[in-house]
């Protein structure tokens, strides 16, 4: 075929082949490319060798070069330049092994590119044949000019509805007049199923806007139109997933699409229930009220009924959300403990003859130390240690401790070439395991403040350090105040740290330890810098874990410092009131019990400390240490002015009190819990004699009884059992 359609091109005799059966010829391997091999075509492609395919492959892409060099293009009739395009389009994206290789050069799609230069596309295509150019244009990088304002000329003219715009969308890149023009009717126009639909197109699309508001305006918009003249239970599964990827639904229209969605699960592939499974895991982490979180539990477990993912499964690791049972899915910790075998033996020193080292590791020993630290965290949860701790013949616990001492062999044998943010990586590895190796800790301590690598760290490796001592609980001085000297200046100049709300919480709590001034000034310009970057999607039980370091540091202490508080903090801990744990709540309510009592009580303060000491949260509590703070924060409520928790009559809060105090009869009261028990009965002049007579017995024990409890005891007619 080849040499005929040479031979036709060089003389034009009787044998040339004509421009409808070059054209023919081009399309026909098009039609390859969509599948059109027979069975039995396709049986025999299986015997290929890759050779062969290479070879038929060189054979095709010569005679497709033949045939369009043999056209002329920029002559040939509109119908047939589109056929063309369409073949060569299909040839070019196709993944047939047959076609997989073939090439067609760069300049023969120019010229076919240039033939429609003449073509008038408004009065020679159909709207459906501009869409399906559109998309061959898209597909081959053309300029898509011409074929937009002929789809808005056409569409006008022969009144078509405003879908033809949503299907455009995937093929344009939004930077010519045309192209946004296209886009602003899509939005404008299309209501209900065509909008649900143009929502789907969108969602899809990597080029709607740079601007992040603007796209969810804009989608926003659709799905507005789209639910307008359409129930959300009509949607397809498709549209329903679109809605949610839109970022535009509020909670109660969440809620609707879950619940359409559990209803045809069984129908959803599992790419599509992984898609759905971090959109439910957002949704339920941000909107859902604490009854509507238990409703949509019931929900949770269709979504995964015969999809086993452990993508999937770790999205519902919150301390908020129940860990859910995957039927068929293995053993905990089991693929991990294989892992982790294969990793030491990676790690084993290659001076070792009885594990030598086959070759040097892939970019290096460093590199593959710091790939391992961070892979140890994913395998290795802090839990699974502390069970691995408390059973020292169990399998895992042998294991894991021989990784950890290894690898932390291999940190202290590199440790000279370590740098301050490879350092940072190791310890964050360590701590978040909760293993302590003593020496690997001092050696990488060495580094950093004696080589004083510290003078370069980044935020990041600050967080990460600081967490390690927080961990480990090692506060030393000579570290303190190099950190604290680093951080200073890192702040300076005022700029927003490249640091997340994990690492901002890190580095609170190591300053909050703290006493020198110096290190408070740190803390208090690190809270003014940070604080509204550091807040922006910060979890529940991180918010309230930086409220306990607020407490521990004595923050704030101004006027402007509780400005900060209240303009950044408040409003976060409000919309995370469903989300908070008892005990969660019982250290929020510590905080802005302290706070009220320094600056005032404002409706938000009022609504934080009604939800967190109310009878729905505090009788919850069951560890002495909840119930102590409990007491002491109503205790500093009444003493601050106020009737007891705010939004509860005198009479409920006093009810409340008994409900704590009795369900100290019978617990084991340590003796600070002991300390604060008494001193908030006290306070309140509260007298349960059996109770506080037993308080009294353990301070006298321990020594802690002071002169003013004792008066206040002998004021109630209390005496030691």
């Amino acid at each position: 075929m080849a040499a005929y359609i040479r031979q036709g091109d060089s003389h034009r005799g009787s044998g040339a082949l004509s421009a409808r059966a070059l054209t023919t010829f081009v399309k026909a391997f098009g039609s390859l490319a969509t599948g059109g091999l027979s069975n039995s075509s396709q049986d025999s492609l299986k015997s290929f060798s890759k050779k062969d395919l290479r070879e038929n492959s060189t054979k095709i892409s010569e005679v497709l070069a033949l045939c369009l060099a043999a056209l002329d293009l920029p002559n040939s009739p509109s119908d047939r330049l589109l056929h063309l395009a369409i073949a060569v389009d299909e040839i070019n994206a196709s993944d047939t092994p047959l076609l997989r290789g073939v090439g067609i050069a760069g300049n023969q799609i120019n010229r076919l590119e240039a033939g429609f230069e003449k073509v008038e596309m408004e009065s020679t295509y159909t709207i459906d044949e501009l869409l399906e150019l559109l998309r061959v244009a898209h597909s081959l990088g053309w300029k898509n000019d011409r074929m937009c304002k002929a789809i808005l000329k056409v569409s006008e003219e022969d009144g078509i509805g405003p879908h033809v715009f949503a299907r455009s969308l995937p093929y344009l890149k939004f930077v010519r007049p045309s192209e946004i023009e296209i886009l602003q009717k899509a939005v404008e126009l299309t209501k209900g199923r065509d909008a649900a639909q143009c929502l789907v197109q969108m969602v899809s699309m990597d080029a709607l806007s740079s601007d992040l508001d603007e796209c969810k305006r804009l989608l926003g918009t659709v799905l507005g139109n789209a639910l307008s003249e359409v129930e959300v239970c009509k949607f397809t599964t498709q549209q329903l997933i679109a809605a949610l990827m839109s970022g535009a639904c509020t909670p109660s229209l969440s809620e609707q699409i879950f619940n359409s969605i559990s209803e045809r699960i069984s129908t959803i592939g599992s790419s599509q229930i992984e898609r759905i499974s971090y959109d439910f895991h957002h949704h339920a982490m941000t909107h859902l009220s604490m009854k509507s979180r238990a409703d949509m539990s019931s929900i949770r477990p269709k979504f995964i009924g015969s999809f086993v993912s452990p993508t999937v499964e770790s999205l519902f690791r919150d301390q908020n959300l129940p860990p859910l049972c995957f039927a068929g899915s293995p053993s905990p910790g089991r693929d991990s403990l294989m892992t982790l075998l294969k990793l030491t033996r990676d790690l084993s020193d290659e001076h070792d003859p009885s594990r030598p080292r086959r070759s040097v590791p892939k970019n290096g020993f460093k590199a593959q130390l710091i790939n391992h630290a961070v892979a140890a965290t994913k395998l290795v949860s802090r839990d699974e240690m502390s069970a691995w701790d408390n059973d020292k013949s169990d399998r895992g616990s042998v294991i894991v401790a021989n990784f950890f001492d290894t690898l932390a062999a291999r940190a202290v044998s590199l440790s000279s070439s370590l740098t301050a943010a490879e350092i940072g990586v190791i310890m964050a590895a360590f701590s978040r395991v909760g293993v302590y190796h003593e020496f690997m800790m001092e050696t990488l301590r060495s580094r950093l403040f004696v080589d004083r690598l510290i003078d370069e760290a980044q935020p990041s490796t600050i967080a990460a350090v600081c967490w390690s001592y927080v961990t480990f609980n090692r506060i030393e001085g000579d570290a303190a105040s190099a950190i604290a000297e680093r951080l200073r200046k890192l702040l300076q100049f005022g700029d927003v740290l490249q640091l997340n709300g994990h690492g901002f919480i890190g580095i609170i709590r190591y300053l909050s330890q703290l006493t020198s001034q110096e290190n408070t000034g740190v803390l208090r310009r690190l809270v003014e810098v940070q604080l509204s970057t550091a807040l922006v999607d910060m979890s529940a039980s991180n918010l309230s874990a930086l409220l306990v370091s607020f407490v521990d540091a004595h923050y704030p202490t101004e006027v402007n410092e509780a400005d900060i508080i209240r303009q950044h903090v408040t409003s976060a801990v409000v919309s995370s009131l469903p989300w908070f744990s008892p005990r969660e709540c019982v250290e929020v309510g510590k905080f802005y019990s302290e706070f009220i009592r320094c600056f005032g009580i404002g409706n938000q303060e009022s609504t934080i400390l009604a939800h967190c000491l109310g009878s729905s949260v505090v009788t919850e509590c069951r560890d002495c240490d909840s119930i102590a703070i409990v007491l002491s924060c109503i205790a500093s409520l009444s003493a601050a002015g106020h009737s007891g928790i705010p939004g509860c009559s005198l009479m409920k809060t006093r009810t409340i009190i008994g409900q704590l105090l009795r369900s100290l009869d019978s617990a084991e009261v340590g003796e600070s819990a002991a300390l604060v028990i008494a001193r908030s009965c006290c306070a309140m002049k509260i007298r349960r004699e059996k109770l506080q007579s037993r308080l009294m017995t353990i301070l006298e024990a321990a020594g802690a009884m002071t002169p003013d409890l004792r008066d206040c005891f002998i004021e109630l007619e209390i005496n030691s059992t």
